[in-house]
């Protein structure tokens, strides 16, 4: 059996908490990385637009002020 989650931070929580191997856990990130993938700011002729794609949570370890005031 495999665990899945979305980061390193848990992968160690579940290691250390409950004493998983951690061969059994595999991380699929859900972040992009910002030194890879940097925000362009275009110009529509009309007006400026911007567009704000955010699926997840609004709270907790998420930086939703951060990604809104870009």
């Amino acid at each position: 059996n495999l665990i899945i989650c979305l980061t390193q931070h848990s992968k160690k929580i579940l290691m250390h908490k409950y004493n998983i191997n951690s061969n059994k856990i595999q991380v699929i990130p859900t972040c992009v990385d910002s030194k890879k993938f940097k925000y362009v700011n275009k110009k529509s002729s009309k007006k400026d637009i911007k567009i704000i794609s955010y699926i997840g949570s609004t709270s907790g370890a998420y930086s939703i002020k951060e990604i809104i005031y870009s």
